[in-house]
């Protein structure tokens, strides 16, 4: 079961980073552009080179979930849009204050109303029966309504500081954000 989660957070997280590349590599490519091809660097296997730690405190303030406000608008108008910089801007010095910093700073806001793009509302459709079945096994303190812990099976990994797990390790939280990717031939 690990293994095709961890794939598929791989495909995704490779994917983001290729169009990321693509996109770059369209904006230098424009005719009657006198910069120098760029080539992106290589394994010494010959495949792109992703190897590395990539943050995403830029993703901070951007929510998973759409907020019903936006409907099934993908960006923010405007106004919306320096309303959200404003309240990132209070949560980071919220944050940042104190001896000890509580979080890491979202220092960029994203037009972006979700992460989530499909479906259009940007919000999780409702559990089909299986998840609903696999919700009530689930553990943790995540859980809403679950206060009773007797033992450590009551706990999951996230509780236990073991892992978050995937896909959830690739999205932005409060602090430790960035993907460490690692390479080898044929494995992501």
């Amino acid at each position: 079961m690990i293994k095709p989660i961890l794939a598929w957070g791989g495909v995704t997280t490779g994917i983001t980073l290729c169009l990321a590349a693509g996109s770059a590599w369209a904006q230098q490519s424009q005719p009657g552009s006198s910069a120098k091809k760029y080539v992106p660097p290589k394994t010494p296997w010959g495949e792109p080179d992703l190897q590395g730690i990539w943050p995403l405190n830029h993703l901070i303030a951007t929510p998973l979930q759409r907020p019903e406000k936006y409907g099934d608008r993908r960006f923010m108008t405007e106004e919306e849009f320096a309303a959200a910089q404003k309240s990132a801007q209070a949560r980071n010095k919220r944050f940042e204050s104190g001896a000890i910093p509580q979080a890491d700073s979202g220092t960029q806001v994203m037009r972006l109303t979700s992460l989530i793009s499909e479906p259009a509302n940007g919000r999780f459709p409702a559990l089909t029966p299986k998840g609903k079945e696999l919700y009530e096994k689930m553990h943790g303190s995540y859980k809403p309504g679950q206060t009773v812990f007797d033992s450590p099976d009551d706990f999951d990994s996230w509780d236990r500081c073991i892992t978050r797990g995937m896909p959830v390790s690739m999205l932005p939280r409060n602090y430790n954000n960035g993907i460490r990717i690692m390479q080898s031939p044929g494995m992501f």
